[in-house]
């Protein structure tokens, strides 16, 4: 898929502007990006939507984001508020292990062999890393 869901409930009406989700890479431990929600949809308990790793901001959801994109990799995701006193739940809600992977890999030809010659007709054998759409 192109786009990354979200789904989080919070179990209190958040603080306007007080929800973040953090994508933390795996590889790096470090905070790949931040996500900062717009007011409407942060005041929700429950909230569902998506996020274009290509285009963070295009969503009616995101009012910022610490970067433009969000590249391929394997993260873990936090959900942070601040209730409507400004307080932070004793501990965050993690969603582990999320992979965003939004490029195809190339196929692999094994037949014919780079500068075969021949008048038979020709075998050929590929390979595709990926799933293939249906009729592609």
């Amino acid at each position: 898929s192109d786009v990354v869901p979200i789904s989080y409930r919070v179990p209190e009406p958040p603080k306007p502007g007080a929800v973040e989700l953090i994508f933390v890479d795996q590889d790096t431990n470090l905070t790949t990006l931040t996500l900062t929600l717009e007011d409407t949809w942060s005041t929700t308990l429950l909230t569902n939507f998506t996020v274009d790793p290509a285009n963070t901001t295009n969503t009616g959801f995101v009012a910022a984001a610490s970067n433009a994109t969000l590249p391929d990799g394997l993260y873990d995701v936090y959900v942070i508020y601040r209730d409507a006193y400004n307080n932070l739940p004793s501990q965050s809600e993690v969603a582990m292990d999320v992979l965003v992977d939004t490029r195809t890999q190339p196929p692999t030809l094994s037949a014919p062999t780079t500068s075969l010659s021949t008048k038979s007709p020709i075998t050929i054998t590929y390979s595709i890393p990926d799933a293939m759409l249906a009729n592609s």
